[in-house]
């Protein structure tokens, strides 16, 4: 009949029965509004380097159960599904078309106009595949930044420049720090806690990074692929940061900021995600 609408990013690949899924979840939940949180395929090289896995797969992970609940105003650009009549209410995406992160921009005027936004995981539904090179990488994390960065005063982008300068600092030092101090622990002659305790603290932040590739492992199926490259990351990031915070306008798809046949990876069933995921009840979409 046309009084619903489905609107999905052409890199996005559903697997058998994710329209049906959807679909189900929408009518049961009398939603006006579903938007959907997709498994992010990372294949390239550049897209590990730039932290992806974390930066975009668990943070946009987390935000589900807020989004949901109401707690936060967000929607995932890729995938989503509307009522005929509550999408042309809003203005559609004519609405909000000429700005990058337009799904952003319409959930806004559905939190104004007091409607509400559903939120679903949908990892065994789909597949999301992002970047291919480096350059797509950097053009892509930066339009996001400078879309938040634009509208903010002066004052809030200088301590967001001194931030990035703070930050890279903190991320090379233990990967800097260490390998010296492993080496003057060699000294038998050495007795001197200071270097025990600065090795210690060093160590310790290496390894919370690869704990924390580990959960997103565990918790999302992101593979484990070149957590090793932190620092590098770090440094891409504090980049990407400084630019923003210098000029904050980049342009994606030809639009300028305001405001495959690949191996599938090893999925968590829904059920697993379900119970793996700590953070609050959010609504899985039923396979």
């Amino acid at each position: 009949t046309g009084d619903i609408l489905i609107f999905m990013d052409g890199d996005v690949v559903l697997q058998s029965g994710a329209l049906e899924s959807l679909l189900h979840r929408f009518f049961a939940r009398d939603s006006v509004w579903l938007t959907v949180c997709c498994f992010s395929d990372f294949q390239s090289t550049a897209e590990y380097v730039f932290g992806l896995p974390i930066t975009i797969g668990v943070m946009q992970a987390l935000a589900v159960p807020r989004v949901d609940l109401g707690h936060q105003v967000y929607a995932y650009g890729q995938l989503n599904v509307f009522r005929r009549q509550i999408y042309e209410q809003l203005g559609g995406h004519r609405a909000v078309g000429h700005v990058v992160a337009e799904s952003h921009e319409l959930a806004k005027l559905a939190v104004a106009a007091n409607l509400k936004i559903d939120a679903a995981f949908a990892f065994a539904q789909t597949r999301l595949e992002w970047y291919t090179d480096f350059h797509d990488c950097w053009q892509g994390q930066l339009k996001s930044i400078c879309a938040r960065l634009k509208p903010k005063p002066k004052c809030v982008r200088f301590a967001v420049l001194l931030f990035a300068v703070i930050y890279v600092i903190f991320v090379w030092l233990p990967w800097v720090i260490l390998p010296w101090q492993i080496v003057l622990l060699a000294d038998d002659n050495l007795d001197d806690g200071t270097v025990w305790c600065s090795a210690a603290l060093a160590g310790t932040q290496i390894f919370l990074v690869f704990v924390q590739r580990v959960l997103a492992r565990i918790k999302c199926g992101y593979k484990l692929r070149m957590w090793y490259m932190e620092p590098l990351t770090g440094v891409l990031v504090a980049a990407m940061l400084i630019r923003a915070a210098v000029h904050p306008q980049a342009k994606w798809k030809s639009r300028s900021n305001h405001g495959t046949n690949k191996k599938l990876p090893r999925m968590l069933t829904t059920d697993g995600l379900k119970s793996v995921l700590p953070w609050g009840n959010a609504q899985v979409v039923p396979v």
